[in-house]
């Protein structure tokens, strides 16, 4: 057996045995009401995970509603320099050494006679700032200590822990050795110009320390690191403000060199700027990553709204039950009945339950001065999502994704009224696949037990696992690794001509074999053995499959099917939305000027853009007033569009330019060859209304920073910009015949 197999089987599922063995036995303790820190845990394994679930019967996904601590605030801001707790900000860790809840949230000082009160008073953004600190044995009861570290109003007996540090971000980190470093603090003192801070006991700080990495338009927003346990490197969640709020990440390997991976999460199309992703506190939790999403509403009421969003790989990231809050605000004139800010720091078990320590204010998010006060709200541990019957009449089947059986026992999370949780062993040699001992009680860690067989028979053996859920909802189980999954260098799945598709490894993996099938028959270790890129000239269903030494059934596959388009059928009607600009500018706008002029265009009339300074001028059109404004699709029929458009410019350089707008935020953006100049030349392209991003991006296409997918913006689309490219030197260009076209048809000659 190879060595990577002999790991498969043992040794490799080892790793991390004593962080694994912690958090099984943390969450023993969680059960019987310690509180416990719940972290990355390979082997728990959650419904919502789309990696985890092969297929349903009778079953549906239910996210879970939080239950609030009736006792509503738990501390109110008494203390003469809590001025304006805002929006918290709540940073928070359970202390298992000192046994106490330990929480660090933001306090604004914004009256003019409050701040001359500081200790030698100074400011950033005209405010002042501090970062305060309490603690608690239970949760409930809280204390803030006298530090004498810093004063106010000449005494030092304040619970300030650190002063002109906005928007922090603390963070516990058990992997730097340095014991100085143990608490990690990271925040903002302007757009761009983050700040790191290091304590032993997370109450006396060191100087501040300027990171490298970071953009103009980062910060001004609830910053929240952590270390990443599978990715050993340093995430943080922080803001890209491009025009609206947008949730960018970053990783680092030492927290002061920092690498953006970019915006990951932003608001939909018909959200817009509404609704804007405000900030979202991040952690690691079982196999996923879990954020507390704030999602801002500037556009309505200026509520904030705390969402729940989920992802594999802490890049991509899904909005759970999108619009639907996980903490619901509370009814008019209650504590956190206009805005809720989730917290940072891992997730805190107790009792069976996870703890969200949350703030919550009765004002909207407008101006400096408003209170934000922490609150509690608590859910079943694995609890964000359920999976029960659909038809109550009869059980839901959840069968898994094949996956590796561990040294540790089958457990499940489940919540049981008055029913049962069975389980089934799929595709397991010598062993039955009877159901188990039926589960009846609720809770996270319920032994699943299989009468009269050996589950240790199973470890180091690829199965399914199959659950009959009867008047019961499952949220996870945890005994299981899930396995890795063939990959491919493309995510295009339609064609015109022929596609050439590379089967790879995933990395940890090249020593186990891959087989793959071309006509939708399973992989078995007979199977073709990719020893090149594959060509695909027809429909294609591809299905691929790892097989690990020793192991004669293999893991989760890669089972996509690949579509050569037929040629494009003429549409029963053509649509073409045209602007000659014969008359007037008919809507168009320019930065910084706009012209119209009646001759010297194609035929008569054109339009000239100009913007001074050595700025690129462009030529923009909102659709909101125009009828081809909105979902494409619907509008023009067919399968796609053509855009064209004439353009000329002041001198000869860069490229020709079309930017799609989902609503007025977030573009994709077409350039075209060859290069402008001073004669008429015309441009077109034509876009099919199917693609996905990976087939745009395939066809030339760019996504902004800040867009949404390929198909949310070609059914919402609000606006368009012709321009010459970012890298042109022209200060002005002309613009004539602008039309969108059902496709397929040529466009006008000139």
């Amino acid at each position: 057996m190879s060595k990577l197999g002999t790991g498969f089987c043992g040794v490799v599922w080892r790793i991390g045995f004593l962080l694994v063995v912690g958090l099984a036995s943390a969450s023993s303790a969680a059960q019987a009401g310690e509180p416990v820190v719940m972290g990355y845990d390979r082997l728990r394994q959650l419904v919502l995970d789309t990696r985890v679930v092969q297929s349903l019967d009778n079953a549906k996904m239910t996210p879970v509603r939080v239950e609030k601590e009736s006792r509503g605030v738990l501390f109110q801001a008494d203390r003469p320099w809590e001025n304006a707790t805002n929006n918290l900000y709540p940073n928070v860790w359970f202390d298992s050494r000192e046994r106490l809840f330990k929480l660090w949230y933001k306090c604004v000082l914004h009256d003019a006679d409050v701040i001359a009160r500081m200790d030698g008073p100074t400011t950033i953004h005209e405010q002042g700032w501090y970062l305060l600190y309490a603690t608690s044995p239970d949760g409930l009861s809280w204390t803030k200590p006298e530090l004498g570290l810093h004063a106010f109003a000449g005494s030092k007996k304040t619970n300030i822990v650190t002063r002109d540090t906005p928007n922090a971000g603390v963070m516990f980190d058990a992997h730097d050795p340095d014991a100085t470093r143990r608490f990690r603090m990271i925040y903002d003192v302007g757009p761009g110009q983050l700040r790191t801070r290091f304590s032993a006991d997370g109450v006396r700080w060191s100087e501040p320390v300027e990171p490298q990495g970071f953009a103009s338009y980062s910060g001004d927003t609830h910053n929240n690191a952590f270390w990443d346990e599978r990715l050993q490197k340093y995430v943080l969640f922080s803001r890209a403000y491009l025009g609206e709020r947008l949730v960018a990440r970053f990783e680092s390997d030492d927290f002061q060199h920092w690498k953006s991976t970019g915006v990951v999460m932003r608001s939909s199309a018909t959200e817009g700027r509404v609704t804007q992703t405000y900030c979202m506190p991040a952690f690691a939790y079982g196999n996923v990553y879990f954020g507390y999403l704030m999602m801002y509403h500037p556009g309505r009421d200026r509520a904030v709204d705390c969402e729940l969003a989920w992802s594999p790989d802490s890049i991509t990231w899904h909005r759970i039950s999108p619009g639907q809050p996980l903490i619901p605000r509370g009814e008019r004139g209650s504590g956190d009945s206009m805005c809720i800010y989730g917290p940072a720091g891992p997730a805190i078990a107790q009792g069976g339950r996870l703890l969200i320590f949350y703030g919550g204010s009765d004002t909207p998010h407008l101006g400096w001065k408003r209170h934000c006060l922490p609150m509690l709200a608590r859910l079943p541990v694995d609890g964000f999502v359920g999976c029960e019957p659909l038809d109550g009449a009869r059980p839901a089947i959840l069968t898994t994704q094949p996956m590796l059986v561990s040294d540790e026992p089958l457990t499940v999370s489940a919540n049981i009224s008055n029913g049962t949780v069975r389980v089934r062993v799929l595709d397991a040699e010598n062993f039955s696949s009877e159901p188990s001992e039926p589960i009846t009680q609720s809770g996270p860690s319920q032994r699943v037990t299989f009468s009269g067989r050996d589950q240790t028979t199973l470890r180091g053996k690829i199965v399914r696992l199959q659950f009959e859920l009867d008047r019961a909802t499952l949220f996870g189980f945890r005994g299981l690794s899930q396995l890795a999954t063939p990959t491919t260098d493309t995510g295009v799945r339609r064609f015109d001509d022929s596609l050439t598709v590379t089967l790879a490894k995933p990395k940890g993996t090249e020593s186990v074999t891959l087989r793959y099938t071309l006509d939708g028959r399973e992989p078995t270790l007979s199977s073709n053995e990719p020893q090149k890129p594959i060509t695909l000239t027809n429909t294609t269903r591809l299905r691929s499959r790892l097989f690990w030494p020793g192991v004669t059934n293999g893991g989760p596959e890669f089972d996509a099917m690949f579509l050569r388009r037929e040629p494009p059928k003429v549409p029963s009607s053509i649509i073409t939305e045209a602007d000659s600009f014969d008359t007037d500018t008919v809507g168009w706008l320019g930065v910084d000027e706009i012209k119209h002029y009646r001759d010297g265009g194609l035929r008569n009339g054109f339009v000239r853009l100009s913007r001074a300074n050595n700025l690129k001028p462009f030529a923009r059109l909102s659709l909101a007033q125009r009828k081809f404004a909105g979902d494409w699709p619907k509008h023009f029929g067919g399968e796609g569009v053509t855009i064209s458009f004439a353009l000329r410019s002041d001198s000869q350089s860069g490229k020709a330019r079309v930017e799609i707008f989902a609503g007025d935020t977030g573009a994709w953006i077409h350039e075209f060859s060859p290069t402008p100049g001073p004669e008429w030349q015309t441009w077109s392209t034509t876009l099919r209304l199917d693609w996905n991003d990976a087939e745009a991006e395939a066809a030339g296409w760019t996504r902004s920073q800040q867009g949404c997918s390929w198909s949310e913006t070609i059914r919402h689309v609000g606006q368009l910009v012709v321009m010459p490219s970012a890298a042109s030197q022209v200060s002005s260009f002309d613009l004539d015949d602008f039309s969108v076209t059902t496709w397929p048809t040529r466009p006008s000659a000139p």
